[in-house]
C-alpha cells in the first residue's frame, strides 16, 4: 500500500511533526510505502493531496487541525482515495465529532488499518 502523510507543522500546538515518526514506525512495521509532505502555506495542502492522487496513493493521512483537514479533503474530492485523520490541531472538532482517537499513535493505526467509511461532502459558497 502507498500512503501519503501531509502535515501542517503550524497546526494547534505545533505537534504535527511528531506524527511523522509515529507514522514511519507503523508503516515500517506494516510494510507500507510512506511519503511525507509538509504544508508551506495556504492552498498547499490541497495541492499536495491532488499530487498524492496523481502519484497513485492508496490512502492519504492528514496531520493537523480542522483547517488542514479541509484543505486536504478538498484535494481528494472526485477521487476514491481514503483520507485518514491524525488530529493535531487546537480543537479537532471534526475528528471528535466522528469519535476518532485523539492520541496520534492510535489515530495513525486506525487510519492505516481501520475500515474505510464513505461520507457525503457538501460545498457552500
Amino acid at each position: 500500500m502507498k500512503v501519503t502523510l501531509i502535515i501542517n507543522p503550524r497546526s494547534g500546538h505545533h505537534r504535527a511533526p511528531e506524527a511523522v515518526g509515529l507514522a514511519v514506525e507503523q508503516c515500517s512495521r506494516l510494510d507500507i510505502d510512506l511519503t511525507v509532505h509538509t504544508i508551506h502555506g495556504p492552498g498547499h495542502g490541497t495541492e499536495l493531496a491532488r499530487e498524492a492522487v496523481r502519484n497513485g496513493a492508496d490512502r492519504v493521512l492528514c496531520a493537523g487541525g480542522d483547517g488542514t483537514l479541509n484543505a486536504v479533503a478538498c484535494g481528494l474530492l472526485g477521487s476514491d482515495v481514503p483520507l485518514g485523520i491524525v488530529p493535531e490541531g487546537s480543537g479537532n472538532g471534526y475528528s471528535r465529532s466522528l469519535g476518532l482517537p485523539q492520541e496520534p499513535a492510535e489515530a495513525i493505526r486506525m487510519a492505516l488499518t481501520g475500515e474505510v467509511r464513505r461520507m457525503d461532502v457538501g460545498y457552500l459558497n
